[in-house]
């Protein structure tokens, strides 16, 4: 990915993938015993769980843009895709922000900054908002396999299915566990599964563009219906992003070239 010309794919790509560990960092300070205030502490929670939310909206505009790229690039599906993306995580961090405001917390022992009070049920409908954003994906690239690529032989199909399919079956499994945490769990519980859900969502979203860009340099899409190399103008181990024109000529054939990530 390295080489590769910047581009929306790979600005996502190495967001999502070196803010990780950022993250990670910044979710675990508040299991450390501190001399923070109640202040300090709903402050340095804010900024933690900001921060994840960040890590999720990146994960997922990947997930969109894979979608925009495989629907022929059509202006409909980016008009739909860019609705959906802002409505549904408009009214996921509307629910975060929400829980801040019900947040009230105290330290611990002295000294572990530890939530007294809080409306976990906002926290559900952050997971709820997510999952449904997954849940309306998936039956647009269901669509797609059905109206648009069926009969297809392509392994940049196939490779894209594959990981859409087991991205959705891992994260809504994930997610559902952790809307049935927020309503369920006992007091202090709620956030047992939230960071390793966040971990696995920008794993898997990151790994989509990789397992696309390995396709291109093993060669594995040449011959592919789907495919034809601009190999006058690109590398073509730096090819992992799939522009399609959708010149709808006698024949219905799908005409794209690869272009850098």
């Amino acid at each position: 990915m390295w080489p590769a010309p910047l581009s929306i794919p790979k600005a996502l790509f190495f967001l999502v993938r070196y803010y990780l560990p950022v993250n990670t960092v910044l979710s675990v300070l508040d299991s450390f015993p501190t001399d923070y205030t109640s202040a300090q502490c709903h402050r340095t929670f804010e900024w933690s769980s900001t921060s994840s939310a960040a890590v999720v909206i990146g994960a997922e505009a990947i997930l969109f843009y894979r979608v925009y790229a495989f629907s022929g690039r059509s202006r409909v599906m980016l008009l739909y895709l860019g609705f959906q993306f802002v409505a549904i995580h408009a009214t996921l961090l509307t629910f975060l922000f929400r829980y801040y405001n019900s947040l009230e917390f105290t330290r611990w022992q002295g000294q572990v900054c530890t939530p007294i009070r809080a409306n976990h049920n906002l926290i559900g409908g952050v997971y709820i908002a997510l999952l449904c954003s997954l849940t309306i994906v998936m039956i647009i690239m269901i669509f797609l396999a059905l109206r648009k690529h069926r009969g297809l032989d392509s392994k940049l199909l196939q490779i894209f299915y594959r990981d859409g399919i087991f991205y959705f079956i891992s994260l809504s499994g994930l997610t559902s566990v952790n809307i049935f945490m927020s309503f369920a769990a006992p007091e202090g519980f709620q956030f047992m599964f939230s960071q390793f859900g966040i971990v696995v969502h920008s794993i898997l979203s990151t790994c989509m563009l990789l397992h696309l860009r390995a396709a291109d340099s093993s060669r594995l899409a040449e011959m592919d219906p789907l495919a034809t190399y601009a190999s006058r103008e690109y590398d073509v181990g730096v090819m992992s992003m799939i522009r399609f024109n959708n010149s709808q000529q006698e024949t219905g054939d799908i005409e794209c070239t690869v272009v850098p990530p």
